[in-house]
């Protein structure tokens, strides 16, 4: 009796250890078809359009299944930080580069009432005294002064471009290791690469607009010196050099345009930049 009750209990539970076996091939059938096992996943991808809910939930809530889970809420949290001081930066590179494109929209307008000037006196073909000289020297001698203010502008603005690229690095170095799409990441590159391109585009332009004046302004205050009363009549020599000024004139004009158009699409590659990175700001 006892080993027909014996009997019974080993089929019994042989049979229970046939159907769990079955149920397990069943199982990892299932995740080998779907292309994982039960300890581990696939890693996640997710958007940039969903970090401000990942640092106001906490590290983790998004991404606590993914194989690389621990690494990334490390990279979560550490972005939220390094959000924070790209935001400064990133805000502090906006009002610089809007700054410099007004200072490079008045140097055109100094530039306009400059070479207005230099049309009068052309016009009379005459001084009417060596203080007309000297005030037209006085003008050249102003724009040129504020041509190099720009390049000073310029060397600042550098300074605070280059302290938020660094800063994006960081930020974007924290982004992959949480497992931001690439697609979401090289965009934003792109832009930051654009940016410098342009700066040192329109600070060349700059640069050339500068030595033009520096030679027109530089003639002028040589004559101012002269020891001269009454009328200064033009020679031909007179109207050569105001014809060649006038060159240089269209020169910096071409400058100015061109550093104004590199200044205006590096502050459309920023705000590009804000719009994507944004969402990441608290």
């Amino acid at each position: 009796m006892v080993l027909e009750s014996l009997m019974d209990w080993v089929s019994n539970l042989t049979g229970w250890a046939n159907a769990i076996l079955v149920g397990m091939l069943i199982y990892y059938g299932y995740l080998f078809v779907k292309g994982g096992t039960e300890g581990e996943h696939k890693e996640a991808k997710w958007s940039l359009d969903k970090l401000k809910g990942a640092h106001k939930k906490g590290p983790g809530w998004m991404i606590g299944t993914d194989k690389n889970a621990e690494k990334k809420n490390e990279a979560l949290k550490q972005s939220k930080k390094d959000a924070k001081k790209e935001k400064t930066t990133a805000l502090r590179e906006y009002v610089g580069d809007e700054k410099y494109l007004k200072k490079l929209s008045l140097v055109d307008l100094e530039l306009s009432d400059a070479e207005e000037e230099l049309e009068g006196i052309y016009n009379k073909r005459k001084f009417y005294s060596i203080d007309e000289v000297k005030t037209l020297a006085k003008t050249f001698s102003n724009l040129k002064e504020s041509l190099n203010d720009l390049k000073r502008n310029f060397r600042k603005l550098k300074k605070i471009t280059w302290r938020q690229e660094s800063k994006m690095e960081k930020l974007l170095r924290d982004y992959e290791e949480a497992g931001v799409d690439e697609k979401e990441l090289g965009p934003i590159k792109v832009l930051e690469k654009n940016i410098l391109g342009l700066h040192e585009e329109s600070a060349k332009f700059v640069e050339g607009a500068e030595k033009e004046i520096e030679g027109i302004s530089n003639n002028l205050k040589k004559s101012a010196k002269a020891k001269i009363s009454g009328p200064i009549n033009f020679t031909a020599t007179t109207k050569k050099t105001f014809d060649g000024w006038f060159g240089k004139m269209e020169n910096v004009k071409k400058n100015l345009e061109e550093a104004e158009d590199k200044q205006e699409k590096a502050l459309e590659n920023m705000r590009g930049i804000i719009a994507k990175i944004k969402p990441a700001w608290h």
